[in-house]
């Protein structure tokens, strides 16, 4: 198969040289587009906390619940959790205000699902699925013990219905 593409682009190129640089350019962009995308694996989110070593470096997707502090002068963590397997250590930490921030486009995102919410409550909480950067506890954020998720992009975003329980304190 590699030998028949390697012949084929050899035809490609020397018909292509001979019609001139228009066609050339054309030739250019049809070979990039041939080039592997990275791909992100679909991750559990309980698998994933249970098994952050397995997944650390890695760049994967996941389904949880993600709680904001979303009252004005309060500061804190933003964290990814699921209630199938709540627990403190079962938390993965996608903002701390410090080191670890959600980029704007995403976290504009997350504000306009957080603002629909009438709460009274500090906090605030939407399911998404999102796609990150996920590393085991190195150090990589104030709150050293727990995992991280760096977030890329946020794909769906629902709001979490009342009789879903909190995280665990």
């Amino acid at each position: 198969m590699r030998s028949k593409k390697l012949i084929l682009a050899m035809l490609l190129s020397t018909v292509v040289a001979s019609q001139g640089l228009y066609e050339f350019r054309a030739f250019t962009a049809f070979r990039q587009t041939e080039r592997k995308t990275e791909s992100v694996q679909f991750v559990d989110y309980c698998d994933l906390v249970r098994a952050s070593e397995k997944y650390s470096g890695q760049k994967v997707q996941t389904r949880a619940i993600v709680v904001a502090v979303v009252a004005p002068t309060a500061h804190g963590p933003t964290v990814l959790y699921s209630p199938d397997c709540d627990g403190k250590n079962n938390r993965v930490i996608v903002a701390d205000h410090q080191t670890l921030l959600i980029p704007k486009k995403e976290s504009r995102k997350l504000d306009r699902a957080f603002e629909n919410q009438k709460t009274e409550r500090k906090f605030a909480r939407v399911e998404i699925k999102v796609t990150g950067k996920f590393k085991f506890p190195m150090n990589t954020t104030i709150y050293k013990h727990l995992p991280s998720l760096e977030i890329i992009s946020v794909e769906e975003i629902k709001q979490v219905k009342d009789d879903v329980p909190w995280p665990l304190l």
